[in-house]
């Protein structure tokens, strides 16, 4: 837990703190008085500074997860003398409902006496018929994607102990939902086909799959402090990051453990998440958002892009010739809003993608990346060029803007290694209106050659602007873009290592918690009210979706939700200066206290698996008592009514405190779990 919360509070600062014009980067601190930060400005985590038990939060219970155990089909024991059988057939039913009959070929093994080998051969073939089978279901093909992944799962495999072969239904794990606990079953179906007497399956133990609870550690209490440092190089510039963090982080709150983004918006009813293996959340001042994973669609319309010529959509957007794709920006409402004003960046643009040269350019040849048009005038454009600087093939970037009324602001230009470009780099363009100036960033380091700006001047922009990626006249050289973004704001890059510092759904482990909570800066949460908030334990990783226990209760659209295991309570303690001005450095510390939770990575068991379960009840002494009564009772009621008197009144027997030696009682006996064997 300590790291992960070290985590989040890291991605935190480099999702909150953007500064305009000015790349920030954000890392881990020493605790060391002479610690100086690689840049500037500079954020540092750094922690644990201290680490507390809290015995009166500390839980005494942990939870419960209800597993499907699967049903097994256990071969009989092949002897030395035992042989492979020739090629045949084995029929199976799973689950009482659909059958299947495998054609098997043993090839070469077939013959042969059964041993480790041979087994092993034999059940690894067995299994592959099992992965190519085509199910019926009440004569009718099995279609359905779900239930079909159910009957794919299903194995043989070798049992080197017992010498046989042992096959496993595939409705096993944790519980989706509630009509999803029925257990499940594989039998033979018939007689089993040719081959299930030479496999030593035609006297097979067949046991059903039951549904069992599963025991989840109880968490221990903690309180960790950690330490957050401010660092820049002259005190404007410290004001700024402190106001920037002051006002987007309150003094107290909650800090995500971590955190994660929709990949897509879920739906209500849904029974699994899709997450983002990289990426960042959008910003109040966001106008566009597409990542890779979307198939490029705007994450907060969801319009997918206008595409021109077939460009390749894929893990990136692939653009060759006069291949273009482009996207409505700003769109104006029907009504229009006070508070929605008729321009979107008054103060200036900034575009973040992800860029990849295509090899193979030759000198001279050239491209236009990107344009963002408002009624003719260009906002902002880059375009790059490839030339020889003394035998070195570098490309040259050059960023263009206007303003309203068509006259160019300042330009920026960047040089850059050819190699850099084809390896792929992060690209960030800055439209400054304060200065009409722009620069050009590459993986969050200013690379541009700035050209002093106009003076203030307003870009171009307004309702129903255009982005365009590419030109449909034609491009000489190629490029693919992984992401692109498009703030209304002059921000200055994000960190490098903020896409790559999401949390992915293959660290999530079955019965861990995955909560969805509404956001509005992109960072922190709203409160945990019951429309705000919706929380279900993850039963199982299909890749990067996470399939949970519980139906999500409403819609939780991609742009405005943020997933996260569990929300820590922290709270500032307290807020020094420690300015080293001997080095030019200013820098503001703030100390934090959360209250965390260590849990144990290991699941617990309720009990370990067992083949036979043999339970014997004997009579206990009181009900062999209590039926003498009774049978005594009924004989002098009968006695009574025969004499015309009344049925006498029954009374219980006395019984000793503790049963007499030799009484019956009783016993339960459960077979010991063979060595490897482990519980659900």
């Amino acid at each position: 837990m300590t790291p992960a919360v070290l985590h989040s509070l890291l991605w935190r600062a480099r999702s909150s703190i953007r500064l305009d014009g000015v790349g920030l980067f954000a890392g881990h601190g020493l605790a060391d008085a002479a610690y100086r930060p690689p840049r500037l400005p500079y954020v540092a985590v750094t922690g644990p500074l201290a680490l507390e038990t809290e015995s009166e939060r500390e839980p005494t219970r942990g939870g419960v997860l209800w597993v499907r155990l699967p049903g097994t089909l256990t071969g009989e024991a092949r002897e030395g003398t035992d042989l492979v059988p020739a090629p045949g057939s084995l029929t199976l039913l799973a689950d009482g409902t659909a059958s299947t009959s495998l054609a098997l070929d043993f090839g070469a093994d077939a013959g042969s006496a059964f041993s480790t080998t041979t087994g092993r051969a034999v059940a690894a073939a067995i299994q592959a018929a099992l992965d190519a089978a085509t199910w019926t279901e009440e004569g009718s093909p099995v279609t359905d994607p779900d239930r079909l992944a159910e009957l794919g799962d299903i194995t043989a495999r070798w049992d080197r102990a017992g010498a046989r072969l042992v096959l496993a239904s595939g409705r096993r794990g944790p519980v989706e939902e509630t009509s999803g606990r029925s257990p499940s079953s594989l039998e033979l179906d018939g007689g089993g086909g040719s081959l299930a007497e030479a496999l030593g399956l035609s006297g097979a133990a067949t046991v059903a799959g039951r549904l069992v609870r599963h025991r989840l550690p109880p968490r221990r209490a903690v309180a960790l402090d950690l330490r957050l440092d401010l660092w820049s190089g002259s005190q404007l510039g410290l004001a700024r990051l402190l106001d920037q963090w002051t006002r987007l982080n309150p003094t107290r709150g909650r800090l995500l453990v971590r955190p994660a983004l929709l990949a897509e918006t879920v739906e209500d009813g849904a029974s699994e998440v899709t997450l983002l293996s990289e990426g960042s959340s959008p910003t109040r001042w966001t106008l566009l958002q597409c990542e890779a994973a979307g198939a490029f669609a705007d994450r907060l319309s969801g319009r997918p892009p206008t595409l021109s010529g077939g460009p390749s959509v894929g893990a990136g957007l692939v653009l060759t010739g006069s291949q273009t794709a482009s996207w409505e920006v700003y769109e104006a409402p029907p009504v229009p809003y006070a508070w929605l004003g008729e321009h979107p960046a008054p103060t200036g643009y900034a575009l973040s993608c992800g860029l990849t040269l295509a090899a193979g350019g030759s000198f001279g040849d050239t491209a236009r990346v990107l344009s963002l048009e408002h009624e003719g005038n260009t906002a902002l454009h880059l375009a790059m060029e490839l030339f020889d600087d003394s035998g070195s093939r570098t490309v040259r970037l050059e960023a263009t803007a206007e303003d309203g009324a068509g006259s160019a602001l300042g330009s920026a230009t960047a040089e850059v290694p050819e190699a850099t470009l084809l390896a792929g780099v992060q690209l960030h363009l800055v439209a400054d209106a304060a200065s009409g100036a722009l620069g050009i960033y590459l993986d969050g380091e200013e690379a541009s050659g700035t050209v002093a700006g106009v003076g203030a001047v307003t870009p171009a922009g307004g309702h129903d602007m255009t982005l365009t990626l590419g030109d449909g006249s034609g491009n000489d050289l190629g490029f693919t873009v992984d992401h692109l973004v498009l703030h209304g704001r002059p921000l200055g890059p994000e960190d490098p290592r903020l896409r790559t510092s999401l949390t992915s759904a293959a660290t999530w482990r079955v019965g861990e918690v995955l909560t969805l909570s509404r956001t509005e800066d992109g960072h922190s949460v709203m409160d945990q009210a019951a429309d705000q908030s919706f929380s279900a334990q993850v039963v199982r990783i299909d890749g990067d979706t996470l399939h949970l226990d519980t139906p999500v209760e409403g819609d939780w659209p991609a742009s405005t939700t943020l997933a996260y295991q569990r929300g820590l309570f922290f709270f500032q303690k307290q807020l020094r200066r420690r300015d080293d001005l001997m080095n030019g450095l200013y820098r503001v510390a703030l100390e934090y206290r959360v209250s965390a939770f260590l849990e144990d990575e290991l699941s617990g068991r309720t009990a370990p698996l067992v083949e036979v379960t043999d339970l014997q009840l004997r009579e206990l002494s009181r009900l062999v008592a209590e039926r003498a009564a009774a049978a005594a009772t009924a004989a002098a009621a009968a006695e009574a009514e025969a004499a015309g008197e009344p049925a006498p009144r029954p009374t219980l027997p006395d019984l000793p405190l503790r049963p007499a030696a030799g009484a019956p009682g009783v016993n339960t006996h459960l077979d010991s779990p063979r060595a490897g064997e482990s519980g659900p």
